[in-house]
């Protein structure tokens, strides 16, 4: 892909300017590297050897038994993707600063989700909303913006707003902010607001992260009643997420789960609007 990427670029006209989206599956299953990156992160192999091949298509990804060694090597593999997927971007990075693009360009580099081994019973990104699948990399690099990390919640709706802050685009409405003032700022944190997320491959997931509490509502039909399941974590006190609160913050889980109930409202009534106008304006 950072071939192809390159082909793209060199390409266009001289002075052109360009949007490029370059999306990777190689840090996704089925976490194969090529050989050089497997070894750099594998002690052993697995035992008894796992074949990856069709993980994430045909096979039963999510419930595949494995044992604590296949385990174990599909983390490594894991991160044998990440660093090489790190050293190809490098290498476009380096294309960039040859050809004197990278003083006038916004780069954004970005995840949809992360992955989970088996720190909450599955595997992947289909079976829960978790922290491990939700924390993603967030980073962005643009003239007048200086080095630091801006220490809050942020949400892929943030993306689409601060790209168009940097270029003093005029954007549509959105459910995200620009993070433009906050890294401007130099790392000072933008004011808590709620983020959101769910899926709907399987059971009916959501999630809402507020300051330091993360509750997941999961409505999969196991409560006669048909009210969700639900999860509540203090990532505080509890990074990785296992201790569940529900029973104890009772205050806490009701005020969240109004404020998923309010957020698919608002995604309904938006729905709503598209549909009666799916048109889009022409950029120049």
């Amino acid at each position: 892909m950072v071939e192809k990427a390159r082909g793209y670029i060199e390409g266009l006209p001289a002075g052109k300017r360009y949007f490029l989206f370059l999306h990777t599956y190689d840090v996704h299953c089925p976490y194969n590297p090529s050989a050089d990156y497997r070894a750099k992160f594998t002690g052993n192999l697995a035992s008894p050897p796992i074949d990856t091949t069709g993980l994430c298509g045909e096979r039963d990804f999510e419930n595949l038994p494995l044992t604590p060694e296949q385990l174990s090597y599909l983390s490594d593999q894991y991160d044998g993707s990440i660093r090489e997927t790190d050293d190809g971007l490098g290498k476009l990075f380096s294309f960039l600063d040859a050809r004197g693009a990278m003083k006038d360009s916004v780069i954004v580099v970005l995840a949809d989700h992360g992955e989970e081994f088996r720190e909450h019973g599955s595997i992947g990104h289909i079976g829960g909303l978790h922290i491990e699948v939700l924390r993603v990399p967030l980073i962005l690099v643009a003239s007048g913006i200086p080095a630091g990390k801006v220490d809050a919640g942020a949400g892929l709706v943030d993306v689409m707003p601060t790209v168009l802050d940097l270029l003093q685009v005029q954007g549509p409405p959105t459910q995200g902010r620009s993070l433009v003032p906050f890294m401007k700022r130099g790392g000072t944190s933008p004011p808590d607001r709620p983020l959101f997320s769910e899926h709907g491959a399987g059971p009916d997931i959501r999630s809402v992260i507020d300051g330091d509490l993360h509750l997941i509502a999961r409505s999969d039909g196991t409560k006669p009643s048909g009210e969700p399941v639900v999860e509540l974590y203090d990532l505080a006190a509890d990074p990785q997420e296992k201790l569940n609160l529900q029973a104890f913050r009772k205050p806490d889980v009701t005020r969240l789960l109004g404020l998923l109930d309010e957020h698919r409202a608002r995604m309904r009534r938006a729905k709503e609007v598209y549909a009666r106008d799916p048109t889009l304006d022409e950029l120049e």
